[in-house]
Formats: C-alpha cells, structure tokens, sequence
C-alpha cells in the first residue's frame, strides 16, 4: 500500500507549470531591465578610468625616459582624434621627433573635454586642457621655454556625466583625479 502512495506523489510532481515558468521568465526580464542602465553606466566608468590610468602611466614613462636618456620627453596629445604619444628629443634635429610606442587611443566613449567642470584639478591655475606635457632630463615639468611648471593637466570625459583628469606636479609628480560634482578627489 505504501509503494502505491509514493508513486501517487511522485506522479504529481513532473515539474512546473506552464504559468510558473511565465511568472518566472517576466520576473528575470524586470531584474535584467532595470539593471541594463547601471551595467552601462559602470562600463562607461569602467573605460574612463582605464584611459586615465593609462595616460598616467605613459606620463610616468615619459618622465623616466627623459631621466634615464638625459634629454627632454612629452607626451603630445591630439585632443580632436582622442590619441596620444609618447616622444623624445631628437638632439641631432633639434626637435621632438622620436615616437616611443606609437600613437596610442582612447576608448569609444572616452574622449578628452573638460565639459562643465569650472574648478582646476591638481596644481593647474586655470582650467584648460595642455596638447603637450613636456619633463626636462631631470624628470621635472616644463613648458616650451624650460621653465618649471605644474601647470599640466589633461580632462576626459566619457560624454555623460563623469569627468577624470590627469595632472602633473612641477616636481613632476603624475595625479590621477575624478570629479565628484563640485570637487576633485584623488584616486
């Protein structure tokens, strides 16, 4: 008698409904639509600070390189195609004509803009963006006359709302920011 029971209860439990796996279905689809903005909005941080990361990365090599080869360095920035490269003084010509590693772009949604952030980030006097970063070849900060500057910083933006930058010391020290709405913080 017992066996017939068991294989009454078992019988019954073949699974879920059809109404079941609907309800289930329409609550999985609400989860992953309400959380598709956020997903985009981390990826979109996400890919602005890895650019920001790597600029300070190459402006750190930058530093070291004009060190280590005892000439001058920049980093020159093409703030309308969104690349950028790494180049050393060429004592022979006179001129910055050695590229190290090519030219370098940032990612589809990052692009260089200071937006509608007023406040200057780093040790830079006026808000602006800098085309070039040039260290002498004591890894020190300088503007085209070789005059010592912190006065270096260059803005990304990933076209929303989220805004990073850059700076450079006049000692030459490399800062990665990110704006909070009304202020810069260190990261």
């Amino acid at each position: 008698m017992t066996l017939v029971r068991r294989a009454n209860r078992l019988a019954s439990q073949h699974g879920f409904s059809m109404v079941e796996l609907i309800i289930a279905l329409g609550v999985v689809a609400v989860v992953l639509a309400s959380s598709l903005p956020m997903v985009f909005r981390s990826q979109r941080a996400y890919r602005l600070m890895n650019d920001t990361r790597a600029i300070a990365d190459q402006l750190t090599l930058a530093r070291v390189r004009a060190a280590s080869e005892f000439t001058q360095t920049r980093l020159n920035f093409n703030l309308a195609n969104g690349s950028y490269q790494l180049q050393l003084w060429d004592k022979a010509t006179n001129s910055f004509d050695i590229t190290e590693g090519g030219r370098q772009y940032l990612s589809g949604s990052t692009n260089f803009s200071i937006g509608t952030v007023g406040t200057p980030a780093g040790s830079q006097t006026t808000i602006q963006e800098s085309p070039q970063i040039i260290f002498n070849s004591r890894g020190i900060a300088v503007d085209n006359t070789g005059a010592a500057t912190g006065n270096y910083a260059i803005y990304l933006s990933d076209n929303q709302s989220q805004y990073s930058a850059v700076s450079v010391s006049a000692g030459g020290k490399v800062s990665i920011w990110r704006w909070k709405g009304s202020s810069w913080q260190g990261y």
